[in-house]
């Protein structure tokens, strides 16, 4: 007999969805010119919005902004990578 799992919902900070969705509106001006703009395309701007935020709020402390995102060091450390993040300018 298998079992079924509810869904909980994660709890998210005021203004986490607001911010989605401010990323969303700036991509998707972008396409009333005629260009186009892909789901990953949406995703990787809200993920680098994210992990700069983190890194702002944290001066730039990695292991922090990863406990903050509630993700591992090495995952954020890779996104960083990825992304080109220069997480040494937000040390102040």
């Amino acid at each position: 007999m298998s079992s079924i799992h509810a869904f909980t919902p994660v709890s998210r900070p005021a203004g986490e969805l607001e911010r989605a969705l401010d990323i969303v509106r700036h991509h998707v001006a972008a396409t009333e010119n005629g260009s186009v703009v892909s789901l990953q395309t949406l995703v990787d701007a809200f993920e680098r919005e994210t992990l700069e935020d983190a890194l702002r709020r944290t001066r730039g402390n990695r292991a922090r902004a990863a406990r903050l995102l509630q993700t591992t060091e090495r995952i954020l450390n890779y996104k960083v990578r990825k992304y080109a993040i220069d997480y040494q300018r937000f040390k102040v």
